[in-house]
């Protein structure tokens, strides 16, 4: 989500070609080496070899605050290198949300009646829906919020993180990690919530000092 807010959209418009170019090469040779090596050495079928080319062909923006912080954000590697990165992620993602979401399928028993970890929607739907949430309905409704109700710093902070919990929860329902619903709702806040404003500071606050250390946490 902070990754989405601060995403610089002029910069990666103005050096689209390039960021793009880099983001489908940091994808597609480590997804296919692993799609092959899954697929002949492994043995594990096409789903499970798609699930391993898309952990490896991923790649995280953890180190970004501190590349922000030594005021390098703007220099054209590290545009390209973090706009590079999301594409690569979101493709990995997008694999893995497909992969899963057959895999839950086919390991179904028949015989349970818990299906709460079928997606509720398809994928065909479920896709979307979350793009036309976070990328159309929600910059509408945070304009609207922020001119008629939350003029005040808390109910801002509240939207914002409501935002993020409400896309992240749409993209889950549909079968889709929640970190591609919570990315896709930061780039749909991206121009409300401006770099170096009150709001990024305090949504900056509030994930590096919670989120972030409690998802590390969570992860081993």
């Amino acid at each position: 989500f902070l990754a989405g807010l601060g995403f610089n959209l002029n910069a990666f418009n103005a050096g689209r070609a390039s960021a793009l170019g880099f983001g489908l090469l940091s994808f597609v040779f480590p997804f296919g080496l692993s799609l092959a090596v899954g697929l002949t050495w492994l043995e594990a079928g096409i789903l499970g070899a798609a699930m391993l080319g898309s952990m490896w062909a991923s790649n995280t923006l953890v180190a970004y605050p501190d590349v922000r912080a030594a005021g390098l954000e703007q220099t054209r590697a590290v545009r390209d290198a973090m706009s590079g990165g999301v594409v690569a992620d979101m493709l990995s993602l997008l694999i893995l949300a497909v992969a899963t979401s057959y895999a839950v399928v086919e390991t179904l028993d028949p015989t349970n009646d818990d299906h709460g970890t079928v997606p509720t929607l398809p994928l065909y739907l479920s896709i979307p829906v979350l793009v036309a949430f976070t990328l159309w309905v929600l910059p509408r409704l945070g304009r609207w919020f922020f001119v008629r109700v939350g003029r005040s710093r808390m109910p801002r902070l509240l939207f914002v993180l409501t935002a993020m919990a409400a896309s992240a929860t749409l993209a889950v329902v549909g079968g889709i990690a929640g970190i591609i619903g919570a990315f896709l709702a930061g780039i749909g806040l991206n121009r409300l919530v401006p770099n170096g404003s009150e709001l990024m500071e305090r949504v900056d606050f509030v994930g590096t000092s919670v989120f972030i250390p409690a998802f590390l946490v969570s992860i081993g």
